[in-house]
């Protein structure tokens, strides 16, 4: 089991690097997709060792807790969902609404 999740972190890292070469994905796309990726990598290591159990394929040692690992990818599901809405309000710019233009009176 180990090695399939070796493989599926290096694929998801391949497919990022492919679709970044190919014009698929941008800055902010790769940024993105590099925060799942590493969120695999994250399942790689903690979810096959301490997470899905003992067994003659995962070389799990099956004494870890789902919480830690469910809240790491809250958390950077929501900073990747912070740093979303920030590019959609930087790319939207600044607003200018019709009582801004007047000049205030004195």
């Amino acid at each position: 089991m180990k090695e399939t999740w070796a493989l599926i972190t290096l694929v998801s890292y391949l497919a990022i690097l492919h679709a970044r070469f190919l014009g698929i994905l941008r800055t902010f796309g790769t940024s993105i997709a590099s925060l799942a990726a590493f969120q695999i990598l994250v399942l790689t290591y903690y979810g096959v060792n301490f997470v899905f159990g003992k067994g003659l394929h995962t070389y799990g040692f099956g004494a870890g807790e789902v919480w830690p690992l469910v809240a790491f990818f809250a958390v950077e599901a929501l900073f990747a969902g912070a740093c979303g809405v920030r590019r959609l309000r930087r790319k939207a710019g600044p607003r200018t609404e019709a009582h801004d233009m007047v000049p205030a009176e004195r």
